[in-house]
């Protein structure tokens, strides 16, 4: 309701949006001639079910100015750009003018927004060991397809689609659509407007990969377990697993070769710990934070640190964990690689000479990071981008059990 209050107490905000709906009447098509002049314009049209509109530059610009201010309020995460326009023009079709229209436009950003989606993608990062089907971290769940499958198959009521697990593009069966789904799907419960599902689905998983990882026994980690200098699938994508590359020299060529992507096997031990009360605490704080808490610091530290895992480039893996780094330790004002170093060794270690040694390579480790944003040096190797990785990870284990 505080935002909605927002929206609705915003004088900028509401004079480009009362101004674009009073300039989109004179930009509607009357006749042959102004249909014929909107079609052939750079600028562009819109169809519209109360007619044809000519996108003038005042349209544009007050159309921008209403994007921009409903985003900054709102957040991108939650909000998109089509979403603003498409309400916008809502209203048009409605025929509103005055406070009336605005109010309306108000209700049809936020009926938008009130929506809880639940969003399925391909998983490649989970494997399930034998008769285990799914595991929870809060609105993140990772589930066997099947059961997706059979579950929404049951509820559905139109009878002219139905999904399968499929490893290929599904064609029409009898006249019924074949959605394909993967063996192994991320399913996660999102709020937000359509347009941003799933950005804000794939961002939600790795802040549950991250907590996965951090929570994962040292025990079970076998097998295909991601190692430090690996390269682990990017959320929401199929990982590829035949290489079609060629590496050629004065001594011949090599190419060909496959491997499997590694992988977080979900054993018993493993489930056991996200069944857990106290897990899930986490996982609702994690997910469900207040505004600037150290639980909403967390977790975006924890989503940074997984898109670090999943950068192929070791310069930009190193940037990803640093920017997980400023996230966890840094406030707004404050002097970065100074606040950085201090709290790194305040919170890892105990002896004032391994303190001072822990804030020396941070500044080192920060002058790193410096030369590659600042002069676009990539002198980063996998070693350094790890020992930032480590770091990270006490960090963030530190801070959940505050």
């Amino acid at each position: 309701m505080g935002k909605d209050n927002r929206l609705l107490s915003d004088e900028e905000l509401r004079n480009n949006a009362l101004a674009f709906i009073a300039i989109s009447d004179r930009s509607r098509c009357a006749n042959r001639e102004s249909f014929s002049r909107a079609l052939a314009s750079n600028k562009g049209y819109r169809f519209s079910s109360s007619g044809v509109y000519e996108y003038t530059s005042e349209l544009l610009r007050h159309l921008d100015s209403v994007i921009r201010r409903s985003v900054d309020l709102i957040g991108s995460t939650l909000l998109d750009e089509q979403t603003v326009e498409a309400g916008l023009w809502r209203v048009v079709d409605k025929q509103l003018v005055g406070a009336d229209a605005f109010k309306e436009f108000v209700a049809e950003i936020y009926g938008d927004l009130n929506v809880d989606y639940r969003y399925v993608m391909p998983n490649h990062q989970i494997r399930f060991e034998e008769g285990l089907t799914q595991l929870k971290i809060g609105p993140v769940g990772a589930v066997l397809g099947d059961v997706i499958a059979s579950e929404i198959n049951q509820g559905k009521k139109n009878p002219n689609w139905r999904v399968e697990v499929r490893h290929d593009d599904p064609p029409s069966s009898d006249g019924v659509r074949i959605a394909g789904i993967d063996a192994v799907c991320w399913e996660v419960q999102v709020r937000a407007s359509e347009g941003s599902v799933e950005n804000e689905a794939i961002w939600m998983v790795d802040i549950a990969l991250s907590l996965l990882r951090l929570l994962y026994p040292p025990s079970q980690q076998t097998g295909y377990f991601p190692g430090y200098d690996q390269v682990e699938c990017k959320t929401g994508t199929r990982p590829t697993i035949r290489s079609r590359n060629l590496l050629l020299s004065d001594d011949g060529i090599s190419f060909g070769g496959w491997g499997l992507p590694p992988h977080y096997l979900i054993t018993r031990p493993v489930a056991a710990i996200f069944d857990s009360e106290e897990t899930k605490e986490i996982a609702t704080a994690l997910f469900q934070p207040p505004e600037k808490s150290v639980a909403e610091r967390v977790a975006r530290g924890l989503g940074w640190l997984t898109r670090g895992r999943q950068a192929h480039d070791k310069a930009e893996r190193y940037l990803y964990f640093f920017t997980a780094l400023e996230t966890l330790l840094t406030l707004e004002g404050a002097a970065i690689v100074g606040t950085i170093a201090r709290h790194v060794s305040v919170l890892l270690m105990k002896a004032p000479s391994d303190r001072f040694r822990a804030s020396d390579e941070v500044k080192k480790a920060y002058g790193i990071r410096s030369r590659l944003v600042h002069e676009g040096k990539r002198n980063v190797s996998w070693y350094k981008g790890d020992t930032s990785k480590s770091s990270l990870r006490q960090l963030i284990g530190e801070s959940l059990r505050m």
